[in-house]
């Protein structure tokens, strides 16, 4: 625009071919143009002289020049060719924006004046990008304030047919239409609450079945919009749809479905009374419109049933917290029929119908639903199985009814007249079923024909698991009753003392105390006590023992029962007791069934003394203990002896944990495993422990045996502790002396054949040794000379010398394997080893490495360590095709370790378990020296010896 008010304003027009060479240069498209003379009332049209390369990617348009504007555009809108005469006609330049619709394009254009007056340049730019964004941001802008203003109007409500009237009021004067609704799709139909439409069309508001609605039906099955903008130009729809949309001023219309999991769950319409055409916005907005109508339609009929549930829930309780207060039966089912006609607004009326004895017979329960008494009286006087109610089916298998026409029914038909008397014209009956038992049955009523609907059952779902609860309490606190007075009779007739206390406890859960609640007769005979029922056991017996409180409180606290034999002092008895919690944990109760022993305690008491003694005096001779481990009171008691074994005053409380605080620190696991068999019963045992006491250090073997009751069950652990540190100190000096003794025979045998070797080498030197020198001036002797001179004498000498030879060789074999190492005799380890590896090294490289050797071994210790070496390095020549190998010897002053590596063929693991003469015999050696050898080795990749031989 700029540009083209510059060269307006120029005092003199530029020419044609300046026009030309300057909008060659430039980005915006360029033509020259020229008006082609018409007849009047003839649509302008112009010629294109001139283009630039910008014109071609703007329009598409390609080899324009010379050609008509009309030629390449038949379409050319009139108002475009309007702007160009008005420039040829004023010679004033315009600008202007437009969109072409022949070319599907926004045009921003300046059309200037030329000095011919026919001719004009058309300056201009595809603005095309530039609309469609600003055309975005502009239903963005609508969209963003339609869907605020929604949520804003859509925030105070939580009713879902309020919800649907906004959505759809707000929705038709969005889209400026003439009707909007929302349909609910359940169970086959469309159900529409609320709708907006202009005054001169009727409500659509109601219910429908999807196969009366052809329309709803086509758009469910494609599943996506449907959109109509004429319906007599559609072909889509038929003559049925035709007809019905005609009838109801449906001339163009918007239907968004809505699926969820593949399942139409509502459906959004927007109508036109007359030809529309919906844009792309448009329907994106109602595609929308339509999820967000949805989620808050159910987000709402969540609420509220949220609502409808809470308050049926506290009904309920309130129902059963009546039933367990002990208020009759009438009162709680009462509840329970209120929460009916609540819940269906009026709609259901309701009656409980429970068997007699026998069940021949349904009772109608009075005072409870809202049907008159002459109707219960009517129902009362019918058979169970022929009773309307029920069809012989519920008294047969507990089964529900449903009917909603009773005119169809045959067993109805008898009694038709009393239904119309009563307004009956739908019932559902529901079995009040308990224990595989059909105790009765529930009735509802309706005045019209009512459809079993999702929320309705469940409703009758709910009333009669309750109301079955509810009945069948009832007949059990009348079982009960029966029961209790049975429970009475054995109670005061038995010979067992009985009674049940409530144990007393501090903050601390400490029991201090028990209030007895009830006492048989036997009770009173056995404890001597009088008027106990009220009162503690701290007012009959002030001194009763701690035990008797602790024992019960444990069982009040656990649940777990307890039964034992104690001691009463305080009322001068024993008694033998089971005692139980009974009731609920919070009750804090526990029953208790005793007997008095004390006649026969006091005849086993002295056979128990006799006994007590004779273990003790046992005891102390085997240096043991004994002891026991109550599973069901958790006590642990200890004999005399086992108070000696542990140094500890005798008497005072001991657990089992004890054997954590004096074992040693290597004992320490097995220590918290015998704690674990003691306390658990888990199973007999038989172990060894190490213990501190004191400064002693103690090794007990303890062994325990489980004693079950009856049933099979654990009840107590009996256990022996002997001391065994004596006799362990013994075996290990044994063991000591063992060992000692048999590496000193080993050390003089090695002693000894090293002595052998030295004494053969000395043979070796002045035996053979002079043997071959005598053979040497033998051999002087034997000239040709001497043959020649004295044949008889050189046969006589060479006899003698072949005498010597064969006495030399037969010595030689004799002391062959009898030679001592002279190397490490004279020059110590090292230099017997580098010996070793010159004489072997032909084929193998030995490499030979030591540390700390400067100092002199004993004998024996060199001498092992060199056989060992010697073995090992006769082993790699012979068998392992090695090419180097490598000979460590370390010291370090503790232990002599020697690393024999090679780089040869290696072994099977099945090859040197089947151990040689050379292996066997390294091994036997280093065992008898205590030590370890061990072999790595892996085909065809070497051998790796380890020896480590202990050394001090």
């Amino acid at each position: 625009m700029s540009k083209s008010k510059d060269l307006s304003e120029n005092k003199k027009p530029l020419t044609d071919e300046q026009y030309r060479k300057l909008f060659a240069r430039i980005d915006q498209g360029f033509a020259l143009i020229e008006k082609i003379s018409t007849p009047v009332g003839v649509q302008s049209n112009y010629r294109y002289l001139a283009v630039n390369a910008a014109f071609e990617k703007h329009t598409g348009l390609r080899d324009v020049e010379g050609k008509t504007i009309l030629e390449l555009v038949p379409e050319a809108e009139e108002r475009i060719l309007n702007y160009y005469d008005s420039v040829v006609a004023e010679g004033q330049q315009i600008a202007f924006e437009d969109h072409i619709k022949s070319m599907d394009m926004w045009m921003a254009a300046d059309v200037i004046p030329t000095e011919d007056s026919e001719r004009i340049i058309v300056l201009f730019t595809n603005i095309t990008e530039r609309k469609r964004v600003e055309k975005i941001l502009r239903e963005n802008e609508q969209r963003k304030g339609f869907f605020l203003r929604l949520t804003d109007a859509l925030r105070p409500f939580d009713n879902p047919a309020t919800i649907q009237e906004l959505v759809t009021k707000q929705a038709m004067d969005f889209f400026q239409a003439d009707r909007c609704y929302y349909c609910e799709i359940e169970h086959g139909n469309a159900i529409i609450r609320r709708d907006a439409s202009v005054q001169y069309l009727p409500s659509v508001a109601g219910i429908y079945p999807l196969y009366s609605m052809p329309l709803f039906d086509t758009v469910i099955r494609a599943g996506r919009p449907l959109i109509v903008n004429d319906i007599e130009k559609s072909t889509i729809i038929d003559a049925n749809v035709h007809a019905l949309c005609l009838q109801l001023k449906v001339i163009s219309f918007i239907d968004v479905p809505v699926i969820k999991n593949g399942t139409a769950v509502g459906l959004l319409c927007v109508v036109q009374s007359k030809p529309r055409e919906w844009t792309h916005f448009e329907t994106t907005i109602a595609e929308e419109l339509a999820e967000r109508a949805w989620a808050a339609v159910t987000r709402a009929k969540s609420e509220e049933m949220a609502r409808i549930a809470e308050e049926r829930l506290r009904s309920l309780n309130e129902a059963f917290l009546t039933t367990v207060n002990g208020s009759p039966l009438v009162e709680s089912l009462q509840i329970l029929t209120e929460i009916i006609s609540r819940e269906t607004s009026g709609e259901a009326r309701s009656s409980f119908h429970l068997f007699n004895e026998d069940n021949t017979r349904l009772i109608t329960v009075r005072a409870v639903g809202n049907m008159p008494d002459a109707f219960a009286n009517w129902m009362d006087s019918i058979d169970a199985d022929s009773y309307p109610l029920t069809c012989g089916h519920i008294d047969a298998k507990g089964a529900s009814k449903l009917a909603s026409d009773i005119t169809l029914e045959p067993l109805w038909l008898p009694h038709l007249d009393m239904a119309k008397a009563y307004d009956i014209r739908s019932y559902w009956c529901f079995g009040l079923n308990w224990a595989n038992t059909t105790l009765g049955i529930l009735a509802l009523y309706f005045s019209r024909n009512q459809q079993a609907s999702p929320g309705y059952l469940t409703l009758a779902t709910a009333i009669t698991q309750a109301a079955s609860i509810i009945i069948s309490r009832h007949m059990d606190i009348r079982k009960r009753i029966l029961a209790e007075e049975k429970y009475r009779t054995l109670f005061d007739s038995i010979d067992q003392g009985f009674c049940i206390v409530e144990v007393i406890f501090n903050r601390n859960n400490e029991a201090l105390d028990y209030r007895f609640v009830e006492a048989n007769p036997a009770f009173y005979k056995q404890t001597g006590l009088e008027n106990a029922v009220g009162k503690t056991m701290r007012e009959l017996a002030p001194d009763h023992e701690a035990f008797w409180f602790e024992t019960y409180g444990k069982i009040a606290l656990t649940g777990i029962p307890g039964r034992f034999e104690h001691t009463a002092e305080s009322l001068e008895s024993w008694y033998d007791v089971y005692a139980f919690r009974i009731g609920e944990a919070r009750e804090r109760k526990v029953a208790i069934i005793f007997n008095d022993i004390k006649d026969r305690i006091n005849s086993e008491e002295a056979e128990r003394l006799r006994n007590y003694i004779l273990l003790e005096q046992s005891e102390q001779i085997a240096l043991l203990g004994s002891w026991e481990y109550d599973l069901l009171q958790s006590v642990f008691i200890w004999s005399d002896g086992m108070y000696k074994l542990f140094n500890l005053e005798k008497g005072i409380a001991i657990e089992p944990e004890i054997y954590l605080k004096y074992a040693t620190k290597e004992c320490r696991a097995k220590a918290e495993h015998l704690v674990r068999l003691i306390k658990s019963g888990a199973s007999d045992f038989d172990e060894r422990i190490e213990l501190k006491i004191g400064t002693q250090l103690k090794i007990l073997h303890l062994k325990a045996r489980i004693i079950y009751n009856q049933q099979g069950h654990p009840v107590k652990v009996l256990g022996v502790d002997r001391d065994i540190t004596a006799t362990f100190l013994a075996e290990e000096k044994i063991r000591k002396m063992e060992a000692d003794q048999q590496l000193e025979i080993f050390r003089q045998t090695l002693n000894a054949q090293e002595e052998e070797r030295r004494r053969i080498s000395e043979s070796l030197h002045n035996g053979l040794g002079q043997m071959l020198y005598g053979i040497k001036l033998s051999v002087g002797n034997l000239t040709i000379n001497d043959a020649l001179r004295s044949p008889e004498n050189y046969a006589e000498a060479k006899k003698y010398t072949d005498r010597l030879l064969m006495e030399g060789i037969r010595e030689s074999r004799r002391i062959s394997h009898e030679l001592m190492p002279t190397m490490l005799e004279d020059f110590g380890l090292e230099a017997a080893v580098d010996d070793i590896c010159k004489q072997l090294t032909n084929g193998t490289l030995f490499h030979c490495v030591y540390e700390n050797l400067n100092r002199r071994l004993p004998k024996y210790m060199e001498l092992a360590v060199y056989r060992t070496i010697q073995e090992l390095m006769l082993n790699i020549v012979k068998h392992s095709e090695a090419s180097s190998a490598t000979v460590s010897i370390v010291n370090n002053n503790k232990e002599i370790i020697i690393e024999v590596k090679d780089n040869g063929v290696g072994m099977q693991a099945a090859n040197y378990a089947k151990q040689g003469i050379g292996l066997a015999s390294i091994k036997n050696k280093v065992k008898l020296l205590n030590g370890k050898v061990r072999i790595d080795s892996t085909p065809q990749r070497g051998t790796l010896v380890r020896v480590v031989m202990p050394y001090q």
